[in-house]
């Protein structure tokens, strides 16, 4: 039940940032290239209204939130699946940005050649080839990223501190470096210590 839990927020968190990644991307390209940030966000709504949403071009609730709906359930389901094929392994506090290009890529191929014409998101037959690898870039990277926000924030101190000197290599490191550092002062503290009690002890007691 824990794990199934740890699994259920790790996708709401890489769902979530992918969702908002590939959101950014596919309103940057729908202006660009059809001078309106709305039309590509509108046309997942096609699910329910058919061709005539791929023209809708204004902001409307009902194509614009309908369309969002749909890209976000998506992306929180292709999370889902990220995070049952490609966990993070255990005291790895960095995943694998080459998983989540994977679970990208065959996100993309599933949307534009596997399912029905009618569940497409539609925004494919609008983009270019290199709007498309933006778009699924962005989700990819999306992914990978609130991945590694939601394992930094539930990693411990020394699994962060495992996780620095694992991507800083061969050296003291940051962590090493300041245990170091508290060791000296510590040092440094109890010498002072000693040589104080030692100057007491050797002082003449001004009663004789």
């Amino acid at each position: 039940m824990k794990n199934a839990r740890s699994l259920a927020t790790v996708a709401l968190a890489a769902g979530t940032a992918a969702s908002l990644a590939s959101l950014f991307a596919l309103m940057v390209h729908s202006q660009r290239s059809r001078h309106t940030p709305w039309q590509m966000i509108n046309a997942p709504s096609h699910w329910v209204h058919g061709q005539e949403a791929l023209r809708q071009r204004q902001l409307s609730g009902q194509h614009t939130l309908l369309g969002f709906a749909i890209h976000h359930l998506s992306s929180l389901w292709w999370a889902a699946v990220y995070t049952r094929i490609c966990p993070c392994p255990a005291g790895q506090a960095q995943p694998s940005m080459a998983r989540a290009a994977v679970v990208a890529l065959g996100a993309w191929v599933v949307d534009t050649w596997l399912v029905p014409r009618r569940l497409t998101p539609g925004f494919e037959r609008q983009a270019t080839p290199a709007g498309l690898l933006v778009i699924y870039g962005s989700f990819g990277a999306g992914l990978w990223l609130g991945h590694l926000c939601h394992a930094q924030t539930e990693a411990g101190p020394a699994e962060r501190c495992s996780a620095r000197r694992a991507s800083a290599g061969p050296g003291p490191g940051p962590c090493r470096a300041a245990a170091s550092t508290g060791a000296i002062r510590g040092s440094g503290s109890r010498a002072a210590a000693g040589s104080t009690s030692a100057s007491s002890a050797g002082a003449p007691s001004g009663s004789r």
